[in-house]
């Protein structure tokens, strides 16, 4: 039974899963006040951000058209897949996923299709995919397959920091006022995404120092919430060296920690909300040990 993943461009997968040929992407895009677009990831994090600083407005950002969607059901029915997992950045913050959905019932007597909401974007898909094509090599039933993958999105911890408020103000997603005020009192927001799907403020933290000990504190917490284990995951804006640093620091205080750390850069779209240097980290369960024990 051929099965395919569609993802979309807000996963920023790396080209070993991206070249993988049961993977496809649909891409969402960028525009600029002067009437330009770009397609999201066809600009690296680091042009894109030397691109914003000459304009006045922040851009807005689009989802994939349902026709090029419908475009992408239609070419896999015809190549015959019969089960397709879509994978999409947090309803919360995009439509993409609700398109999806509507794809899914409009194709449903030809592909049965299983749409996941991440509850995240970025880092947090790539782990969610990563975590189906493991259960699809173990020849998991789709049906299990969709369930362990939405368990686990709506389990995740998902948590974003940001060197500025300014384009968070601009785009709605912070009050003025406590912008200001972080900005007097150099109070940097902790952000993370809540139950639904939304990027809400979590904490108000006063240094850098106390975001990272605050981001140990997260970790060591998971090995409580998370019993069975769980997956370590980064994301960033052009800020490499210090997730490199943070997760040196972290391996040599939880040694106990043994699963793999994943680390991938935004791309234009989630750029353009959270701004440079924004950095992202994202607890996720592990698949269930007696699925990947099936033989």
């Amino acid at each position: 039974m051929k099965q395919a993943i569609i993802i979309d461009s807000t996963a920023y997968l790396p080209e070993e899963l991206k070249q993988l040929p049961h993977i496809y992407q649909v891409d969402l895009q960028v525009n600029f006040e002067d009437g330009s677009q770009i397609i999201d990831n066809n600009l690296h994090v680091r042009e894109f951000i030397e691109k914003m600083r000459g304009y006045d407005t922040i851009p807005t950002t689009s989802q994939p058209s349902v026709g090029v969607y419908s475009e992408l059901y239609q070419s896999l029915i015809d190549e015959g897949y019969r089960t397709v997992y879509c994978i999409h950045l947090s309803s919360g913050i995009s439509g993409t996923y609700q398109t999806a959905l509507m794809l899914s019932e409009h194709y449903a007597s030809e592909i049965d299709s299983y749409v996941i909401d991440s509850k995240g974007a970025a880092i947090v898909i790539e782990i969610l995919t990563r975590q189906c094509l493991m259960m699809i090599d173990k020849q998991v039933a789709p049906v299990e397959i969709f369930n362990i993958l939405q368990n686990n999105a709506n389990a995740g911890s998902i948590y974003l920091m940001v060197e500025t408020t300014e384009n968070l103000v601009k785009s709605g997603r912070l009050n003025r006022s406590l912008a200001m005020i972080g900005s007097m009192l150099k109070v940097i927001p902790l952000l993370y995404f809540n139950e639904l799907g939304e990027i809400v403020l979590f904490e108000k933290i006063r240094t850098k120092r106390r975001v990272k000990q605050r981001w140990m504190d997260l970790i060591q917490e998971g090995f409580q919430k998370y019993p069975e284990g769980f997956v370590l995951g980064f994301a960033h804006a052009d800020d490499q060296s210090s997730i490199e640093q943070f997760i040196k620091e972290a391996k040599e205080k939880f040694p106990e920690y043994k699963e793999d750390i994943y680390v991938s850069e935004m791309g234009p779209v989630i750029v353009s909300h959270t701004a440079a240097k924004s950095k992202g980290i994202c607890l996720m369960p592990m698949i269930p040990e007696e699925i990947l024990e099936i033989e």
